[in-house]
């Protein structure tokens, strides 16, 4: 016998002893014993001392109440009972207050001094009739071994439940995981914020037989939607991302959430639960899981490839719902080139959405492929982006060049980029060549250019001292070359004698007009 059926025990003789003893006296009716008797089915006979972690133990709830009918004044001591249950009801916990009343109505069952309780259980029926838990698969129940799966988690309720409770999305409200350490307790003893709640409870159950690698939660502002039901709406709550330990396991378990209301007595909280589902995880994979609007860009790094002759790709997957495998998203089959290694980063939840459509969650997965040219590569590398498949609604390539990050055109990416050009030694030299002969160009026309222009002189019509000096003195500037050094020591001298002649202030004036013109002629034929 264990402890706990030992005290049960204890329990029930003395129930007996204290059946002798009323029938010997003429005493009140007390449901001393018999309350103590019922508390200790609950956890404990103290209840302060009981959690909502304990689970009632309802196999003697009978036995209290048989022991009570064979009492001489049975009568008054189920009354009894009863006014003790409606007094302590109201100094429970709001958590504990249901399953005290519920287990309650076992021993007093329609006496009226149970209408009390059976007036709050049936407010507590009443209001879990109109909300429920909900868990359901994203995707086949098959969900094998090997792969994550999803699982939505949301709250149905009606229409009036949800107007009067104030809204389902306060249970949304973090605690410190985001960030939002500071509450406000809706009801006495709450310890955690809401959405903590949940999250630990999700993490504890499903941690069982799953592992859980995340569990993303909606807004704390998200509306509640319409689910094609007339009174009924959706509250969705969370997406856990999750996958099967091994291949035993074959059910999701019961979820549970607790959800505070008002009674007649203060704050209740009520449990709601999901049903049970049945998985298969024996398969190595699982069929494909619902994806839309999928996207996919591709990022090559080659900078290195010249020192350690290999390239980087990365490949980034989006989409609503969960991505699927590399192999399923593109071809990958790299001309030129072979993977030598493969990084999974893995799947992750970035957000989850409601929408019109429904509620999806946004994933994101990452992948490093290493390629190292083959053998057979040559001098010239090029490198084709792997081909998207027919999963793939929206492409994207990019490639880096030194430090900046440049988008390749589609066509381009799929038909091959060059990654090492050509020899440029023919280049250079062939600049070189060009550069030469240029300059060579260049040179003729300059001297070509230069006789060509060559200034034409010609005597002047009026020979007067000014004009033959001018004409004699661009003579002697425009042909420093053309002269030879008598002519231009005897041209100096002709300059220098005409000023002295006809411009020094102690020469008389001289009408040389005859002896100029014939200057001027002599010396225009000299450069003509």
């Amino acid at each position: 016998m264990t402890h706990r059926e030992a005290a049960f025990a204890g329990f029930s003789e003395a129930a007996a002893l204290y059946t002798l003893q009323s029938a010997a006296t003429t005493d009140l009716p007390s449901a001393l014993v018999f309350q103590l008797w019922f508390n200790a089915n609950l956890g404990a006979s103290d209840l302060s001392y009981v959690t909502r972690q304990q689970i009632p133990e309802t196999s003697n709830l009978q036995d209290i109440r048989d022991a009570i009918l064979v009492l001489p004044d049975s009568e008054g001591h189920l009354k009894a009972f009863g006014e003790s249950v409606t007094n302590t009801s109201r100094q429970l916990t709001p958590e504990l207050k249901p399953r005290y009343l519920r287990a309650s109505l076992a021993v007093l069952e329609d006496h009226p001094a149970g209408e009390h309780a059976r007036n709050l259980v049936q407010h507590y029926d009443d209001l879990l009739d109109e909300v429920a838990l909900v868990a359901r698969i994203d995707g086949s129940d098959t969900i094998g071994h090997t792969e994550p799966f999803g699982l939505f988690i949301g709250l149905r309720h009606t229409s009036d439940i949800e107007r009067e409770a104030g809204g389902f999305a306060r249970y949304l409200v973090g605690g410190s995981s985001t960030g939002t350490p500071y509450f406000y307790p809706r009801y006495p003893g709450q310890r955690q914020a809401p959405r903590d709640n949940l999250e630990e409870h999700l993490g504890e159950k499903l941690g069982e037989n799953f592992e859980v690698h995340s569990i993303t939660f909606h807004d704390n502002k998200i509306q509640s939607r319409t689910i094609g039901q007339p009174g009924w709406r959706e509250t969705p709550l969370a997406y856990v991302l999750l996958k099967a330990k091994d291949a035993s396991v074959d059910r999701i378990p019961e979820l549970q959430m607790d959800l505070d209301f008002y009674d007649s007595l203060g704050p209740v909280l009520l449990p709601v639960t999901t049903a049970t589902q049945i998985v298969d995880a024996r398969p190595e994979t699982a069929p494909g899981r619902p994806v839309d609007k999928l996207e996919l860009t591709q990022t090559l790094d080659a900078r290195l490839a010249g020192e350690n002759a290999e390239l980087t790709l990365e490949l980034h997957a989006t989409g609503k719902g969960l991505t699927p495998s590399l192999d399923k998203l593109v071809a990958l089959e790299i001309p030129g080139f072979e993977i030598t290694k493969t990084d999974d980063q893995g799947l992750s939840i970035a957000r989850v959405e409601s929408e019109a459509g429904g509620v999806n969650a946004v994933s994101e997965q990452t992948w490093l492929l290493t390629l190292k040219p083959t053998g057979d590569a040559g001098g010239t590398l090029s490198f084709k982006f792997p081909e998207p498949t027919g999963l793939v609604a929206k492409a994207a390539f990019k490639q880096y060049r030194d430090a900046d990050l440049v988008e390749v055109d589609s066509e381009l990416a799929l038909a091959g980029i060059l990654l090492t050009p050509p020899p440029l030694w023919p280049w250079f030299a062939g600049g070189t060549v060009l550069l030469l002969l240029g300059l060579g160009a260049w040179q003729l026309a300059r001297r070509s250019g230069g006789q060509a222009a060559a200034p034409v002189y010609r005597v002047p019509d009026n020979c007067t001292p000014f004009a033959v000096l001018d004409l004699l003195q661009r003579i002697h500037d425009d042909q420093p070359n053309a002269l030879q050094s008598t002519h231009r020591d005897q041209l100096h001298g002709t300059i220098r004698e005409l000023e002295q002649i006809h411009f020094s202030p102690d020469t008389a004036q001289a009408n040389g007009h005859g002896d100029l013109r014939s200057i001027a002629r002599d010396w225009v034929g000299k450069v003509s």
